[in-house]
């Protein structure tokens, strides 16, 4: 394997690269309706033993390795319809 390509199982149209799309897109679906009603509800408290606490620290960790997995993705040129999976180009 070439060092300037990443992986195959991190290319677009892998069952891993989909499936991670769909978990993050769920997430966020979650947050976009979870949050505005917690805020609306105002929780004073933190409960750390709640599920939801817990879920909701999860949700905020994958978040941010999507983001670091965002600088390691190959994507579709929308110019050239070719998959992009050179280390220098995707950072």
């Amino acid at each position: 394997m070439d060092n300037d390509k990443v992986p195959e199982w991190l290319h677009p149209y892998t069952t891993f690269r989909n499936t991670w799309d769909v978990a993050v897109f769920i997430i966020v679906s979650y947050n976009c309706f979870f949050s505005p009603v917690q805020i609306m509800i105002s929780y004073d408290v933190c409960d750390y033993s709640s599920f939801q606490f817990w879920f909701d620290m999860a949700c905020d960790i994958l978040f941010w390795v999507d983001t670091g997995l965002n600088f390691y993705f190959p994507f579709v040129d929308p110019e050239t319809k070719a998959v992009v999976n050179n280390k220098k180009a995707i950072r």
